[in-house]
């Protein structure tokens, strides 16, 4: 199973409407920026987008009704769908241009089917998965086929994918409410164009804050072999870390062999509180070295992301 992390908890992109959430935004509100009706059933693409880019940019947040619009309306003037929507893929990246033009760094990864080109259920499965599992949404479109109503010419975000029995589910976000649809079925139908891209952020800082606690005598040992594997250099800095005194606090238990103190007794110990900044490809190594030079039998470490 692999699914957005907004999905344990029932969520997608939280829109209030009539004092309840919906299951990302719907199409037909963009009625109250103007935009004909005719024109907000072919913004499907653009709604589409702006859960993908909502969830991307602002994960975790609820939206107003008037925020989540605002974003809408601004998307649907950029992205222009014409009389037909937006009908691939590849011309809503070539719509994200504009947005690229603005300093947003989205990079874009596809796969389709035409009558021309196919791909296998398997290859579909996979490519969903891997944008799943980097908490990334996926947004599906699909031309033509009738057999499974909610996705008749229509585009929506897949937020879950898991295995059923014999075959495959995925949960989608369309008109604001979340559906389950058999996907094994629904790749098996025919279409003129079936198509999956994702938008992958890469103006992310990929940087993770590090935490551990320490006696002060074995500081100096344990930044001296971070730095010397360059892994608490910033820029053209190196040894760019921050100390500062706390108290721990720990009872030892049975089977354990304490560094200071005794089993069975409550300790209070002066520690130095380490935190500095590290890449995220470094975490192994830097994790093995904290273990290595560090006196405890159970450090205390901890990792937190940075956007």
């Amino acid at each position: 199973m692999k699914q957005l992390k907004n999905n344990l908890k029932n969520e997608f992109v939280p829109v209030k409407i009539n004092g309840k959430y919906t299951y990302g935004g719907r199409q037909k509100d963009l009625e109250k920026f103007g935009v004909s009706k005719f024109m907000a059933n072919r913004s499907c693409v653009v709604t589409a987008f702006t859960n993908s880019f909502l969830y991307t940019y602002r994960r975790g947040e609820k939206f107003s009704f008037e925020e989540y619009n605002s974003f809408q309306y601004k998307f649907y003037k950029i992205l222009k769908p014409w009389i037909n929507g937006i009908p691939t893929a590849k011309i809503l990246d070539l719509r994200v241009n504009t947005l690229r033009k603005k300093g947003y760094k989205l990079k874009s990864h596809f796969l389709y089917d035409t009558i021309f080109k196919k791909t296998t259920l398997e290859e579909k499965i996979e490519f969903i998965e891997y944008a799943l599992n980097k908490d990334i949404p996926v947004i599906l479109f699909n031309w033509q086929s009738k057999e499974i109503d909610i996705l008749k010419n229509h585009a929506v975000v897949i937020t879950k994918i898991y295995k059923s029995e014999d075959y495959h589910i995925i949960n989608v976000s369309s008109w604001g409410k979340k559906y389950v649809i058999n996907f094994d079925k629904f790749d098996k139908q025919f279409s003129l164009y079936k198509g999956f891209v994702y938008f992958e952020r890469e103006d992310i800082m990929k940087f993770i804050k590090v935490e551990t606690f320490i006696p002060k005598e074995n500081v100096e040992e344990l930044i001296n072999a971070l730095n010397e594997k360059n892994i608490i250099k910033i820029g053209n800095y190196d040894f760019v870390y921050t100390t500062s005194e706390v108290m721990g606090h720990f009872r030892a238990l049975d089977g354990s062999n304490p560094y200071e103190g005794e089993v069975g007794k409550k300790e209070n110990v002066s520690e130095i509180k380490l935190e500095f900044k590290i890449k995220i490809e470094h975490k192994r190594i830097c994790d093995e070295i904290i273990r290595e030079k560090h006196p405890y039998e159970e450090p205390v470490i901890n990792y937190y992301e940075l956007l």
